[in-house]
């Protein structure tokens, strides 16, 4: 049986990054571009921005589907699908 009352884990900025393994600014890059979900507290523009682990688990999820992405379970993403390798990391800003 499914618990339905379950909370969903709410994340910042920093810590929805570090959950997809980007740097903060690639995190941020993604939000300007709507490439993923995402919600505020307070304000329309100048709320805080936070993410559900859900979202960010599902933006992450390839065509075939949960089971369809190779490597381990702890296997780090190196890009975000539809998106070009992260530049971040290439360009030595974000480490």
């Amino acid at each position: 049986m499914t618990n339905t009352n379950s909370r969903r884990v709410k994340l910042s900025v920093l810590e929805a990054a570090d959950h997809l393994g980007i740097c903060e600014r690639t995190m941020r890059s993604l939000v300007a571009d709507d490439e993923v979900t995402y919600y505020r507290t307070g304000g329309k523009k100048k709320g805080k921005l936070f993410f559900y682990t859900e979202d960010l688990d599902a933006r992450l999820q390839p065509a075939g589907g949960p089971g369809a992405r190779k490597g381990g379970a702890n296997e780090r993403p190196s890009q975000i699908p539809g998106r070009q390798a992260n530049s971040c990391y290439k360009a030595g800003r974000c480490q």
